[in-house]
């Protein structure tokens, strides 16, 4: 998000203002839901960048890591009333043996799946035969948007005296696209459905360095189409294995 709404050329200063108003608090995952497949992206199950501080839950007790002046201040502002002591070796032990258990169950569970650079060449590759197929369940609610952590396009909405609010919008709401003159590129349920996974694998890769999945799952547990992209992918992989 970052990168997207403080480019240089067209910086956002209300983000900016948020942004630097905000905390960031990550915590590790000690356990995956059926859909979670983030190392297949290359993100792991507990933070690594950009959170201020870290709580990681151990058995009863917690192990903080401030990772910036920010968390610091936070932490101080917070004023603990539990004692306050330098972690043992073991606990240290511990959390790095519940990461590589994480990592090792998500790569278990999703040992099927390609990875990032791979399904944005599938995507690319793809003929509309199977976005026509997957897509005949989708109803253009958007939720698989307005839930990921990562889409960025919302609408400017004028109000009396010059106000304006900003509302999330999604590439699968039908007129998404549509323009004054009536012309509208993604009129058709199929081409909307692809565009979403074009911007995510494709289009944003080629001009940003972030992941646009997390690979946190929640479009497929959100989807009341039960659309699971991970399926498509992989049903486009062996597609063109046994092509």
């Amino acid at each position: 998000l970052d990168e997207i709404y403080q480019d240089e050329k067209f910086p956002d200063p209300k983000y900016k203002e948020n942004r630097l108003n905000t905390i960031l608090i990550g915590t590790d995952c000690h356990e995956t839901r059926e859909n979670c497949h983030c190392t297949t992206y290359g993100v792991e199950p507990y933070p690594v960048i950009n959170a201020d501080a870290i709580l990681v839950h151990l058995d009863g007790n917690l192990l903080i890591t401030v990772k910036t002046p920010k968390g610091e201040e936070l932490i101080r502002q917070c004023g603990l009333k539990v004692p306050v002591g330098k972690p043992l070796p073991e606990m240290l032990e511990l959390a790095e043996a519940r990461r590589s258990a994480t990592r090792a169950m998500l790569k278990q569970q999703n040992q099927y799946l390609p990875d990032y650079a791979s399904t944005g060449d599938l995507i690319r590759d793809s003929g509309h035969e199977i976005w026509e197929k997957h897509a005949q369940t989708c109803v253009s609610c958007g939720a698989c948007a307005t839930i990921c952590p990562t889409c960025t396009c919302f609408l400017l909405i004028d109000r009396p005296d010059f106000d304006k609010v900003r509302q999330l919008d999604a590439c699968q709401y039908p007129g998404f696209e549509k323009i004054a003159a009536g012309g509208d590129p993604l009129n058709k349920k199929p081409v909307r459905f692809k565009n979403r996974y074009m911007c995510k694998y494709v289009w944003k890769p080629e001009r940003f360095s972030a992941t646009a999945c997390t690979g946190c799952g929640r479009c497929i547990d959100s989807c009341i189409g039960n659309i699971n992209k991970n399926k498509i992918f992989i049903e486009m992989m062996q597609s063109l294995k046994n092509s």
